[in-house]
């Protein structure tokens, strides 16, 4: 997959960057995008091999990711600042978000992870829509191939941004005995780790129940300058945001949409995304054109009436 060059949006230069003068805050900064850099790198490995388990989902790989900070741009224009532990922190949100969308991140199998009780209510409901009525005991414990991967394909898209929330926390045991952390900083990871998580999380949740969830700014740490604050509903709404915006054709390739021929919803999702351009600025509104016509007989999810749709940004 072709990457997104992170590094050289305005988001990043103007937060985690180095200086190329004098910088006051240089260690501190160089700290923090040490952090996010490590931990970048360790969940690309671990998005790849969700997309193992998980071909038919749209690319949630690290070059989605990547992009989040070139959409996350658009949205928030030159309207919405943010310091470098903002940054940091929104950064290991936007890695973590989809790092649970695939069966690699749950460290055990997903239906252990889901419990017994709704792993077999999910069983249940696919057989029934399948067959046209329910289960016995034995078609229940033991689930027809085809089941088993529409099963696993619901739980993890219902289940990834609850995984995601445990991840920061979650180790992985190296073959030498020793724990591996997606943030190896145990300071960064004990102290901004449950924040991450609950970002990563939110873009999942009713947008009503954000105010609720993030209604605290949390206070810089010891080695960081006092302004260094975070407020929380503000990167929530940015992560959402940014997340929503990043639908283009990138999502969706061609070629490896054939390769894979995804089917049933996540067909769907792929042809529509296929024909979307990379989204710019037009005034004040997020803008997308189609690439090329829709077929009649492919309507694009959320019905969107004609080949450009515009979304204000409220700047």
């Amino acid at each position: 997959m072709p990457q997104h060059d992170y590094t050289s949006t305005s988001l990043w230069q103007s937060t985690l960057a180095g200086r190329p003068g004098p910088d006051a805050h240089a260690e501190q900064r160089e700290r923090l995008r040490t952090s996010y850099t490590e931990l970048r790198k360790q969940a690309a490995v671990l998005l790849d091999e969700n997309a193992r388990s998980m071909p038919d989902f749209t690319v949630h790989d690290i070059s989605h990711v990547d992009a989040l900070w070139e959409t996350a741009e658009l949205v928030c224009g030159d309207k919405v600042v943010l310091n470098p532990a903002e940054a940091y922190v929104l950064g290991c949100a936007f890695v973590l978000h989809d790092a649970a969308m695939g069966a690699a991140a749950y460290g055990t199998t997903v239906p252990e992870a889901l419990g017994e009780k709704r792993w077999r209510d999910l069983v249940s409901l696919a057989y029934y829509h399948r067959e046209g009525c329910w289960p016995e005991r034995e078609e229940l414990e033991t689930p027809s191939a085809e089941i088993m991967d529409a099963c696993l394909a619901t739980a993890i898209r219902d289940t990834h941004a609850e995984q995601a929330k445990r991840l920061v926390d979650q180790p992985w045991p190296s073959r030498t005995g020793h724990d591996i952390f997606l943030i190896e900083g145990v300071q960064l990871r004990e102290v901004y780790g449950p924040l991450i998580g609950e970002l990563a999380a939110s873009h999942w949740w009713p947008v009503d129940r954000l105010a609720e969830e993030f209604r605290h700014t949390t206070g810089s740490l010891p080695w960081q300058p006092s302004e260094w604050t975070i407020d929380s509903l503000k990167l929530a709404c940015i992560l959402r945001l940014a997340d929503a915006t990043q639908i283009d054709s990138r999502r969706a390739p061609g070629f490896l949409f054939s390769l894979r021929r995804p089917q049933g919803h996540s067909r769907e999702h792929w042809r529509f995304q296929e024909h979307i351009s990379r989204p710019y600025l037009k005034g004040d509104r997020v803008t997308y054109s189609s690439l090329r016509p829709f077929p009649r007989r492919m309507p694009p999810p959320g019905g969107w009436p004609s080949s450009t749709c515009a979304v204000s940004t409220g700047s």
